[in-house]
């Protein structure tokens, strides 16, 4: 599932999420995947008024911020902006945040 995800970004332009190369292809990122999936939880955050969570999530925020587009049309608000520096070169992110009641 992956590997489609990493062909259909870089088909769309966007290879700067990861890149172009199948995450099957690389042991080290082909174990990586499998410890996160292994281990995900939804993992909710509580808000601050009573009875209400907030779900948040991060994407890559390319230069067309495509993505991050994609989450804010389906009612997550963008909040922090942050940069991973990669080997590739830095990896611009974006936090997003839903209240769920």
């Amino acid at each position: 599932m992956l590997d489609a995800a990493v062909e259909w970004l870089a088909a769309s332009g966007r290879a700067g999420q990861w890149g172009t190369d199948p995450i099957s292809a690389d042991p080290r990122r082909r174990e990586a995947a499998v410890r996160w999936a292994e281990s995900a939880r939804p993992r909710p955050a509580p808000g601050p008024q009573r009875g209400c969570v907030l779900l948040r999530v991060d994407c890559y925020r390319g230069p067309d911020v495509a993505l991050v587009r994609y989450y804010e049309s389906q009612g997550f608000v963008a909040t922090d902006e942050f940069t991973v520096d990669l080997p590739r070169g830095p990896w611009p992110g974006q936090v997003l945040e839903q209240r769920l009641a």
